[in-house]
């Protein structure tokens, strides 16, 4: 059976990659697990030395990111999720990976709601009981945790994240790697500018511009 007739597109798992050895790792590969996709997840990469060799939740740590592109590239497609909480190391280690020739893997849990016209790009992770309104846009590379929602026309640009039962309401924009901490709520209309912050349980009235911390 060849890639090209169709039927093995469809039906044949796609061998995934979890990069990051963490808590939202393991999220990640529980997700993977649950999707109707048919993901084979076939190892962990992460940066620890350590690790390497271990079995961690029935999936051998293959290495560093560098010795997985250099051994696995050459022996078939492979798709990959990163599961790096930090957003600008995620986007580095993204970039790192693309090059090498891996293909992303977007993961969304069985339980998120999408509304109509909703734009979700590559790579990202929607957990668990995450709402996400009509016409929002989700960047690529973008993780939304468990409990979370994102309003109608909402907009969240690339490498952003937010955290568990985050609410960020109708016609809001969130900068790329923007972030909100747990519980933290954008009011209607509100911009977290780019690399920019609201903190745990804070609640924003007003814009937050660029590379700024917000708490409260």
């Amino acid at each position: 059976m060849s890639k090209s007739d169709g039927y093995y597109d469809q039906c044949m798992p796609k061998k995934l990659i979890i990069i990051g050895v963490g808590g939202m790792g393991k999220e990640a590969l529980g997700i993977a697990r649950r999707m109707k996709e048919g993901w084979e997840c076939v190892g962990w990469i992460d940066d620890d030395v350590a690790l390497a060799g271990r079995t961690i939740d029935q999936l051998p740590v293959l290495g560093t990111l560098e010795q997985g592109l250099a051994t696995l590239s050459a022996k078939g497609d492979y798709w990959f999720h990163c599961a790096i909480g930090k957003n600008a190391v995620r986007k580095l280690v993204v970039a790192k990976a693309l090059t090498g020739g891996w293909r992303s893997a977007t993961l969304i849990g069985p339980s998120v709601v999408i509304g109509a016209n909703a734009r979700v790009a590559e790579g990202i992770l929607i957990a668990p009981f995450v709402f996400v309104g009509p016409e929002a846009t989700i960047g690529a590379y973008t993780l939304i945790n468990v409990g979370a929602s994102i309003g109608h026309h909402a907009r969240l640009g690339s490498f952003s994240q937010i955290c568990p039962g985050g609410r960020v309401s109708g016609n809001c924009a969130i900068g790329d790697e923007g972030f909100v901490g747990s519980n933290g709520v954008l009011a209607p209309g509100v911009i977290l500018g780019k690399r920019a912050t609201l903190g745990a349980a804070s609640f924003a009235m007003k814009s937050i511009s660029d590379d700024c911390i917000a708490l409260g």
